[in-house]
């Protein structure tokens, strides 16, 4: 079951055969499948979760939640079927508008001001340090104001990489216990504090690790 990591004891088990339809390959497609986790791994990271991808969405989210009514989309205010280009027309006119509702978040996504990373949590942050994100997080909201403060988590539900796979011997297996790339493929978990871009200096940085450091 997805999400539902096996015992010891299931691991070792051979897959039986069902009746019920999964997908799944002959071991000669091993390597292909262990580049195509690969590259949605690397995909994640590299681009869904890239650093401006992610300030731009807190931008997008934040501008919404003042330009729609209610601070969301609904059937009931009429914005259910809203389109991409009635958004970003929205976004033009409230960036040009300092009257306008959400008009700081507009003018940080159309005059491209957004906001940028002085942390990004590390594999041997989290073993060291008790929730680093939320612990940079509150500490520049003190010293720089929470307008000026946002972050970002990014926690997957960790899942077992398993299929079955037909084996040289013509016998169902589990593909996690048949590669160990598949069975060691991270997950992608992001953690990271972003702040206005005119306090994204060294100096704050170096503050950061100090912060950490207490």
């Amino acid at each position: 079951e997805p999400g539902v990591e096996a015992t010891q004891d299931e691991k070792d088990k051979p897959l039986e055969e069902g009746t019920s339809l999964t997908l799944g390959i002959a071991i000669g497609g091993i390597y292909s499948t262990e580049a195509l986790w690969l590259a949605r791994y690397f995909m994640f990271k590299q681009v869904y979760l890239h650093r401006v991808r992610v300030a731009y969405d807190i931008h997008l989210q934040d501008f919404l939640s003042k330009w729609l009514k209610g601070g969301k989309f609904s059937l009931e205010n009429g914005s259910a079927h809203l389109t991409d280009n009635e958004v970003l027309e929205a976004i033009r006119k409230a960036a040009g508008d300092p009257a306008a509702p959400g008009h700081a978040h507009a003018e940080r996504i159309d005059r491209r001001k957004h906001f940028k990373p002085v942390y990004e949590i590390t594999p041997s942050d989290a073993d060291k340090f008790k929730d680093p994100v939320k612990t940079v997080f509150d500490a520049c909201k003190v010293r720089y104001g929470k307008d000026s403060v946002r972050k970002k988590i990014h926690s997957p539900r960790r899942k077992e990489i398993t299929f079955p796979v037909v084996d040289s011997y013509g016998k169902l297996k589990r593909a996690d216990l048949l590669s160990e790339t598949l069975a060691n493929i991270p997950d992608e978990d992001v953690g990271m504090v972003l702040v206005a871009p005119e306090l994204a200096t060294e100096e704050t940085k170096s503050w950061v690790r100090t912060v950490l450091q207490k």
